[in-house]
């Protein structure tokens, strides 16, 4: 059968093995014969998910060749709790997947909640990731990559600081970024200061459950060149501090606190929708428009409750 199947014209073989299939389908067609090899390994490659270090630990293995790197699309790295051992291996052979499209990254404590156990195996985990988006930074590695989607923990408590990782904003094709449990702070400015304002690719910006200031936001949505969206699911129903004040973004932080609102973002062209969740009761809803650089409308709801709107 596979003689049969191989003796077909190589476009056509192409079409048949990127049929949707099953991983170890295509792992089984790999093992067969070196031409087999030589089709299935870029789709087999293409989009890989790893759940445990034992896995992280084989594909780091399996990727020392330059050419199979090459091959991958997609990365999804979500260990299970319990699991995570190893899972460091894979780091640095990320930064050498220079196709690489999409990725996502999980902490495997994070969906827990039991922080005093994962302190100095968290520790060891961000330092590697720490390096690698400090390299991609300088132009090694992670240059063609556009989705970033980081779901993390702190090391004592659920919330981690983007400084720790903000040269993720210097990553050349980044255009859409997805974190959550991230607290950004006040001193996360500071890390921004190189990057001049309306510079960067991206177009959609995602916060879910983080923490924020209001200078540290505006910073942020400072950075795009034609930023078209942002997202921010603040707070509900937890009690956490940081900032001595004890100030996070929530709609009353931004009709109140933070007027650099107003200034223009250096969005060209489409207009940028930016909707913010905040953390109240009543489930307030607040959405900026932006045309042109310029804040063009503004409106903040309350469900069930009044309706403001500013223009």
């Amino acid at each position: 059968m596979s003689s049969t199947l191989l003796s077909l014209p190589t476009e056509l073989l192409l079409v048949i093995i990127d049929a949707p299939q099953d991983q170890k389908s295509l792992l089984n067609l790999v093992l067969t014969c070196r031409l087999a090899r030589l089709l299935a390994e870029p789709i087999l490659y293409r989009s890989i998910v790893i759940t445990a270090g034992s896995q992280a630990k084989c594909l780091a293995g399996a990727l020392r060749s330059q050419e199979r790197s090459d091959f991958v699309a997609s990365l999804e790295v979500v260990p299970d709790y319990y699991k995570e051992t190893d899972i460091e291996a894979l780091t640095p052979t990320i930064g050498t997947m220079s196709h690489l499209r999409s990725l996502s990254m999980e902490s495997p404590f994070i969906n827990y909640q039991r922080w005093s156990y994962t302190g100095e195996r968290w520790r060891d985990l961000l330092q590697g990731y720490r390096l690698l988006f400090s390299e991609a930074a300088r132009g090694i590695g992670l240059q063609n990559l556009e989705s970033l989607t980081i779901h993390w923990a702190g090391d004592e408590n659920r919330f981690w600081r983007l400084t720790e990782i903000s040269s993720i904003f210097k990553l050349p094709a980044l255009r859409r970024l997805t974190l959550s449990s991230a607290a950004l702070l006040d001193d996360l400015i500071e890390h921004l200061t190189d990057l001049p304002a309306g510079t960067t690719p991206l177009t959609h910006l995602d916060l879910l459950q983080c923490f924020v200031t209001p200078k540290a936001i505006s910073a942020v949505l400072a950075l795009p060149r034609a930023l078209r969206s942002c997202h921010l699911g603040n707070l509900r129903h937890q009690e956490f501090q940081w900032s001595s004040d004890g100030r996070g973004l929530s709609i009353s932080g931004i009709a109140g606190g933070a007027g650099c609102f107003y200034d223009p973002v250096q969005n060209e062209g489409d207009a940028c929708a930016v909707s913010f969740w905040g953390g109240g009761p009543e489930g307030e809803h607040c959405v900026s428009v932006w045309r042109g650089g310029r804040l063009v409308f503004w409106f903040v709801t309350a469900i069930g409750g009044a309706y403001y709107a500013f223009w």
